[in-house]
């Protein structure tokens, strides 16, 4: 069952996951429910639930997922419950074999705040945030290697609650005040920085999301869903469609809002909810994965920040 606000714009495919080793399966999303990732189809119907791997035994709670170029899936992983501060993990599940892994750093802590958690996956690599609280020994943004997870790497760039890879390639970093930072993936030079803090009107910022054309998309508290241009100018907002957010790479919008799977065009402009079972603070992966950006739109995008930045500097 599912219910439609407006016809749907733009179809889109993405790469379903199976918990056996079958082939994967084009047209699927994952959301994340706690201990566990739910498979759906485009048409709202449940396919499957994989039960997320604890580490050492312990009880999970999992938050945003993502998905690699050789099909693996990736999960921030709170062992024992979400509620608590305690050591984080990133979950890998390989669908090929149906085994997990699990691979962390030392001192790496998030606040006990629903909403923290989101990770992003680029060509190389996992990136996650690290807010160095209740013990923990650093902050910023950790990055595991996609050909050894087991090599983390930290960089001391503030404590943020949200991390997510754009589809043009670069790495962006938010805070709840709605600072958002963005970094090179390979260098982690920092590029540019936005405030979106009078975009909001006080309400914390939950999550961003990034498309090819370096447009951002970002959600907050009081459950509305925001699109801006590459200059972090706010384009149009729409109420009713808060919660975790990712863009495909044919541009479309998906939310984990309301418990529900929704799917938007680029414009927000037509939204299509489906009903999942999906309960409480749920985070939604693409899993389409990230395609790989050329070095010249990275170089392009990069002289382009560059450029806006001397612009504004020579007018002040």
């Amino acid at each position: 069952m599912f219910r439609t606000a407006t016809s749907l714009a733009v179809l889109f495919l993405l790469v379903g996951i199976s918990a056996s080793a079958a082939p994967v399966l084009p047209g699927h999303a994952l959301i994340t429910n706690g201990d566990a990732i739910l498979e759906y189809d485009m048409a709202g119907q449940l396919v499957q639930s994989i039960p997320i791997d604890p580490p050492n035994g312990s009880s999970v709670f999992g938050t945003d997922v993502a998905v690699d170029q050789s099909g693996r899936v990736h999960v921030m992983n709170f062992p024992q419950s979400f509620y608590a501060i305690h050591q984080a993990h990133l979950s890998t599940y390989d669908p090929a074999g149906g085994t997990w892994e699990h691979n962390t750093i030392s001192g790496w802590s998030l606040a006990a705040v629903t909403y923290y958690g989101s990770i992003g996956i680029g060509k190389d690599y996992v990136f996650a945030p690290d807010q160095n609280v209740g013990g923990g020994s650093g902050s910023g943004i950790i990055r595991f290697p996609l050909n050894d997870l087991g090599a983390p790497e930290r960089f001391s760039v503030g404590g943020r609650h949200a991390v997510e890879v754009g589809l043009n390639g670069y790495v962006y970093h938010l805070d709840r005040n709605g600072n958002l930072s963005y970094y090179h993936p390979d260098t982690m030079e920092l590029i540019r920085s936005f405030g979106f803090g009078k975009v909001y009107h006080g309400a914390s910022v939950t999550n961003v999301a990034v498309a090819a054309n370096g447009y951002i998309y970002t959600t907050d508290l009081n459950g509305s869903v925001h699109y801006h241009d590459d200059n972090a100018e706010l384009i149009k907002s729409v109420p009713g469609y808060g919660g975790d957010i990712e863009v495909t790479p044919d541009g479309s919008v998906i939310l984990a809002s309301d418990n529900d799977l929704v799917v938007a065009d680029p414009s927000l402009t037509n939204f299509t909810s489906y009903d999942t079972i999906a309960t409480g603070r749920n985070w939604i992966g693409s899993t389409t994965p990230v395609p790989e950006p050329s070095a010249f739109v990275l170089l392009a995008v990069g002289a382009l920040g560059l450029g806006a930045r001397a612009w504004r500097n020579r007018r002040r």
